[in-house]
Order: C-alpha cells, then structure tokens, then sequence
C-alpha cells in the first residue's frame, strides 16, 4: 500500500501472514507493515495463509521485491566556509560547501553535487545569492537543499593608482572639464554614474588648464567607499603651422617660387576635415562655417573644434590657454592690405548651426523700413553684404573695387521652424496656406534687437508662432522657436549655442495632453546626436526621427547616445531613423516592455555594450535592408549582449 525510506506496508489480506526476506517459522507474522529499513534497500515479501484448528498454515505464495524510497536533501543543513570574501567582483561568487547534514548524519559528498544563484551583483533585500546541494541521480538521496549567503559591495576606497586607475589628462572645451578616470577593477571598467558617482574640483589656471584639478569618486550600485583626490589635468590642444593640414584642407594652386606658406593663385577655399567644425571669429562674432572661400588676400581668425569639444587654439604650449589663430592669407603675391579686413571679395559658408553675434558697438540696426527677406536669417550669408564703400572699408588694396564684403547685421529674426507633424510655420513675408498649411496671419510684428520677442505671427485660426532670441553675459545665444497651437498643443525649439559653438536642442511637443521631450547634441554642421527622449505622461511608442528642422535647417539625427532610453518600462514599441550610424552604450537597457523594435537605418556601424539588455525576451527586432547590410547589423546586435531569446528577423527595403 505504501512505501517510504524506513518503512513499506503491504496490503491487509484476511487470514494470512507476512514474511520479509525469508520463510522459516520465525519469520512470520500477522501484520503486514515493516518499520525500521534503511534507505534505499530492497527486500523480498511472502504471504501465506496462517494455521487454524482445522488446518496447517499453507506454503509462502511468490515473493514480491521492493525497494524503499531513497532519502531527501530537503532538510539538510548546508555549512559555507565562513572566511571566504563574499564581497563584489564582478565574477560569480562561489563560497565552498563544508558539509550536509541530515539530522545528526552527515551526508558524504559523492551523494550531491553543488549549484549557485543570484551570486554575482550584491544582493538585495528581494535577491539573495543561493547554494544549492542536489542529489545525484545513482545515490542514495534524493532532492535538494538550499542556503542563502550574502554579497556585499566592493569597496573602492582602498583602490590604488596604477593598478585601478592613473592620472587621466582632459582637454580644454571652453568650460569644465569632467572627464572619465577609466576607474578599473578585475579588469573590467567601471561606469560612472552607475558604479560610481564623481565630484570635480577643476583646475586653477586661466581657463582652468592646469594640472591641479581634482576628482572624488564615491562607490554605487556594486561599489561602495569613497576615493577622494584622483588627479587630473586639462591641456590645451593646439592649431599650428605644422599640424594645421591635419585639421582643415586649403583648396587651391600655391604659387610657385613664393616663400608664404599661405600663398595661392586667383582663390583658395579653406575648410574642415571630418570629424572638426571649422569657426571664423570677425567683428567679433564667432561663426562656424563649412568653408571660407578667399579670392582676395585677407587676413582670418579660426579655430577649430573636434567631435569631442575639444578646442585647437593658436597656443605656445598645451599647458597654456590659447587664442584663436590668425592666417595671412596672399593671393598673387599680394598680402592683405589692412590687418583683418580683406580687400578683395571673401565669402564665409556659415553652417545649419552658425549663429551671429553682433558686438555692442554694431551700428548696422536696419532702419524701420528695411524688410528682410523670406531667406534671412541672424547668420551672415551672400545676401547680407554691403559694398566696401558703404561700410568704410575703401574700394582699392589689389582686389578691385567692385568686390564685396559679407558684414554681419542684426536684423529680425526669421520664423523658419518646422516642427515634425505639425502644420508648418511660414516663412517670414509670405505666410498663408499656400506655403505653410496655416491660415493666413491676420497681425504679424517683429523687433531688431537681439533678445526679446523677435518675432510674432498671429493665425487666423488661433495658432501663434513666436521667435525669441537672447544673449547671454557669457557669450551662450538662446533661440526659442514656439508653434502654438489654439487647443493648446505646442511644438516649442530652443537651441542653445555656447560661445565655444556647442550646440543643443531641446524639442518639446505637447499634444493630446502629453508632453514629448527630445534633446539632441549637434555633433556637425548638419548632423546630431539624440540625448534624451522624456515625455511626462503614458506613451508606448518612440520613433527615433531621421531629422529635426530648426531655423530653417534640416539636421540629421546620426546617433543615439547613451542611456538614452534607459530603464523607460513603459515604452513597448520603437522606430530607429534611416540616418542613425550609432547607438550609445545601454541606450534602452531596462526597456522591460520593448517588444517591437524597427531599424530603418542600414547605415548603422555600432552598437554599444548592454544598448538592448534587459528588454522583452518575447521582443522582436525588424531589421531594414539587404541580406548583407541585414547579417551586418544583426552581428552588431549580438555582440552588444542582445539577449539570445530576442528575436531579429529582416525586412525588404521597398
């Protein structure tokens, strides 16, 4: 009827006896339940009828062979070796099993074999690393046993240089400077903001360049403890005659015999390289340009910008703050005839971002009756000239007197903005339905100056678009360009550029009730990187756009940088633009809901570490493209650390 580890009861049968192991007289008797056995023994059982007073007990029936249960781990006592470091490391964390006991029996360790959970990041209050005895299949025990141990954070107080960091050099951007120390522990770098946070003391030079700058990192996450005093310098970079070719491209024929570095026959065109923006400071306004062309001599002020922020200034050394560099530039053997001014045509190509910025001293304030065209803009372009004789630069000096000169002049700014799925806004003198989708503007007004409302237009459905622009003491220019919709949606563009050029845009679009919130970081002339996608109600789907338009300039969105998305549970679908060359590190890790997933961009090159960790193991990620830009990506994809149940499939480019 039943059998356990000690014990097996046989079915009650009238009349009978039972025997175990064995049939002499001794043997039997009248109840059929044997108590006491070992675990995991066999035994053979017998069944005969018993004597009466009428008859002899029969002969022992055939006998039955049984086997008792084997017994369980379940309630085994598990000991840990008590002096093993269980602290964080990166690596799983195995503390060696000293013993099992059953009871007062302790269990041999051929009988089980030993497991982990949970035993790498330190635990928590709801996640406990676990030691799991189990059974072996041929033994004499069955089951499993288990005990809890805990992992404690890493201390990184009692980091050293030279083994977890070194002195880290940063490079001058125009403010401060908070750089990474590429703190290292079990040779794995760890992350700031996420294993550590960090307070910056800068340097104390001019233009904090110098080599007194300190760090304190204090532990997070799987780190604790604190590191204070880590050293760090900021250098200048520098733009020289010798390494100006690695930065910018001179176009043109040199003259021959001539002794001039800077010397070219009828024109030269001077722009930047890839990966640097080019700025040409005049009239003390600071422009970033794709070129400058020169058919006259001049004299120019540049410097130069990485795609890190990184300043090349015109410097005696890098442990010196520079100013930006001054080119003598000749062409036919003559020299600029007035220090910076060129007395022939020269022509500078602002890009999508330049932005203009009058000095105090400008007296070029249009009158009231000057009407800006639907092209214009703060930026000084072809159409925003004077000729040398009107603005008192003289018409000789070996370019001929024809010639023109761009001037920068405030004028009103433009309303140029677009914003994504919304009607579009006019350009400035021609608003109406034709051009932008909006009603006719009943009341347009404008101002000259540079802060302030610059411009206004009123629709006659209700809708506004304002501009404002506004300088700051410290040079940052801040342009706002706000679509007002008459239910109360809005588009609303503010791009901020600092006196070193650094451009960012925030774009922020209210509709239906919810707010979406995207910051980008403009990383070239036409090309930006997508920060931070917020929004402060429910949405379900992002679309990583392919561009934004912003005063009148379309930028492509080329990257996603990192953590961007990170930890958004509420986020199930996502579209990733055509334009989109890389995704930052741990750019939607946690996205816990992310199920659908399309990549319209086969231009992508690189996928940062954990970009896709911890999404829905149901998700699926489509994938846009040919076979080999399909097979490209989906490696780039995995090698991230995309978890292998996620599933990427490929979609035909139309």
């Amino acid at each position: 009827e039943s059998i356990t580890s000690t014990s097996v009861k046989l079915k009650q049968v009238e009349g009978c006896q039972y025997a175990m192991d064995g049939t002499a007289d001794g043997d039997w008797k009248d109840t059929c339940e044997f108590t006491g056995l070992q675990a995991n023994s066999t035994h053979t059982f017998y069944l005969r009828f018993k004597e009466t007073a009428n008859s002899k007990a029969s002969a022992a029936g055939e006998g039955l062979t049984v086997t008792t249960d084997k017994e369980s781990l379940s309630g085994a006592v598990i000991e840990l070796n008590s002096s093993y470091n269980t602290d964080y490391t990166g690596d799983e964390i195995k503390p060696p099993v000293v013993s099992v006991k059953l009871g007062s029996v302790e269990v041999s360790s051929t009988q089980y074999s030993v497991s982990y959970e949970n035993n790498v990041k330190v635990t928590t209050s709801t996640t406990k690393a676990k030691v799991i005895v189990t059974a072996t299949v041929d033994g004499t025990y069955k089951g499993s046993a288990e005990k809890e141990f805990t992992i404690g954070p890493r201390d990184i107080s009692g980091f050293t240089k030279g083994v977890n960091y070194s002195d880290v050099v940063a490079w001058y951007t125009g403010g401060d400077v908070n750089p990474d120390p590429d703190l290292k522990y079990n040779n794995r770098v760890l992350v700031k903001d996420v294993d550590y946070t960090a307070v910056y003391t800068q340097p104390s030079g001019e233009g904090k360049i110098g080599s007194d700058g300190k760090m304190t990192l204090t532990g997070k996450g799987n780190f604790t403890g604190t590191l204070a005093d880590i050293p760090f310098a900021v250098r200048q970079k520098r733009i020289t005659d010798d390494n100006i070719g690695d930065l910018l491209t001179f176009t043109g024929t040199k003259r021959s015999g001539s002794t001039e570095k800077y010397d070219y026959v009828n024109s030269v065109t001077i722009a930047p390289k890839a990966g640097f923006t080019l700025h040409n400071v005049r009239d003390n306004s600071d422009v970033v340009t794709h070129d400058i062309e020169l058919t006259a001599p001049a004299e120019i002020t540049i410097y130069v910008v990485d795609k890190d922020g990184c300043i090349y200034y015109d410097s005696e050394s890098e442990d010196v703050l520079g100013k930006p560099k001054k080119l003598t530039i000749w062409i036919n053997g003559a020299r600029p005839a007035v220090s910076g001014e060129p007395v022939a045509s020269a022509s500078a190509k602002p890009s999508a971002s330049a932005s203009t910025k009058p000095s105090a001293s400008a007296s070029s304030k249009p009158s009231a009756s000057t009407k800006p065209s639907a092209s214009a803009s703060a930026s000084p372009s072809a159409s925003a000239a004077v000729s040398p004789s009107s603005s008192g630069g003289g018409g000789g000096g070996g370019g001929g007197g024809g010639s023109v000169i761009p001037i920068p002049i405030p004028i009103p700014i433009a309303p140029t903005v677009k914003p994504s799925g919304s009607p579009s806004a006019a350009p400035t003198g021609s608003p109406g339905p034709a051009s932008s989708g909006l009603p006719a503007a009943p009341t347009a007004s404008s101002s000259p100056d540079g802060d302030g409302p610059a411009s206004r237009i009123e629709y006659s459905d209700g809708s506004v678009l304002e501009v404002n622009q506004s300088a700051l003491t410290d040079g940052t220019v801040i342009r706002t360009e706000n679509l007002i919709f008459a239910n109360g949606d809005y588009t609303k563009i503010t791009s901020t550029t600092t006196k070193d050029g650094a451009v960012t845009l925030t774009v922020a679009e209210k509709k239906s009730g919810v707010t979406h919130v995207q910051t980008y970081q403009q990383t070239g002339s036409r090309t930006v990187r997508l920060m931070n996608f917020g929004t402060d109600g429910k949405k379900d789907s992002l679309t990583v756009p392919k561009s934004i338009l912003t005063d009148g300039e379309r930028l492509r969105v080329t990257e996603i940088g990192k953590a961007t998305c990170q930890g958004r549970t509420g986020v199930t679908r996502l579209t990733i633009g055509d334009n989109i060359r890389k995704i930052g590190a741990k750019a939607f890790d946690g996205a816990k809901k992310l199920k659908r997933i399309l990549i319209e961009s086969n231009r992508l090159t690189a996928i940062g570490k954990h970009a896709f960790r911890n999404i829905s193991p149901k998700a699926e990620i489509r994938i846009k493209g040919s076979i080999k830009q399909f097979r490209r990506i989906r490696r780039l994809l995995r090698a991230s650390g995309l978890g292998k149940k996620v599933r990427i499939t490929r979609v035909k480019s139309p």
